[in-house]
């Protein structure tokens, strides 16, 4: 009787584990639900390519989140007020994680990543148009500017992260997730104090910098980037 009742208690954190994730994973399929209602509807036809680039900035932004959580988890709570809370950051990554799978990215000496067209192909079309969607509303905001707002173009943008410009960057970090689904949007918004916290080191400071700087690259060169991928075999 007493080894049954052991057994039945070392099965009970197990479960409760096993409800938590499953109550978190439908937290998180209503957030996608979100994400996907709030983002313009307006029609879309990209092409494998394009969507590739799309599943790679989702990818980035989600390693982002992964990158923050580490800074995060090095510094004591009381250094954090002004930083993204690292239960905000954790689901900004599993909502983004929703909208690609590791699997379409081959590791690859010169592209860094090239794509399994095979595992592109079979994703969620719903989830593809999304991360397309995600795409779009960063790239109208780094390049052509955000639309309604006087006096910011994309062109200062584009300057300020290449110049590290970090006073125009916290005023305006906020436009580059413009139309972002507001939920999406606020669990981004303190990214931008990581730059100039002084409880983050300079090292740290530099690996949020050049996340940005790779996400610019993608928009300014997707011209290139497309025109390589186009000549990737099938």
């Amino acid at each position: 009787m007493g080894g049954s009742r052991g057994l039945i208690i070392e099965k009970k954190p197990a479960l409760r584990d096993g409800r938590r994730r499953r109550n978190m994973e439908k937290l998180i399929d209503s957030f996608v639900v979100q994400v996907l209602d709030s983002l313009d509807k307006t029609p879309i036809a990209p092409t494998k390519e394009e969507l590739f680039l799309a599943f790679l900035i989702c990818k980035n932004l989600a390693d982002l989140c992964e990158t923050g959580t580490a800074i995060l988890n090095q510094m004591g709570s009381d250094k954090i007020r002004d930083l993204p809370q690292p239960k905000d950051v954790e689901t900004c990554r599993l909502i983004l994680q929703r909208f690609y799978s590791d699997s379409m990215f081959i590791p690859d000496d010169n592209m860094g990543s090239r794509p399994n067209w095979k595992e592109i192909a079979a994703f969620d079309q719903v989830k593809s148009a999304g991360a397309y969607r995600i795409y779009r509303v960063i790239r109208n905001n780094v390049i052509a500017g955000p639309t309604g707002v006087n006096g910011v173009t994309g062109a200062q943008i584009q300057e300020a992260i290449k110049r590290h410009d970090t006073a125009y960057f916290i005023k305006n970090f906020d436009l580059i997730f413009m139309n972002f689904p507001e939920q999406f949007k606020q669990s981004l918004i303190r990214f931008k104090n990581f730059v100039s916290s002084p409880h983050v080191s300079q090292y740290h400071r530099d690996c949020v910098w050049e996340f940005f700087e790779s996400l610019l690259e993608i928009y300014l060169d997707e011209d290139e980037h497309l025109k390589k991928l186009r000549a990737l075999p099938s």
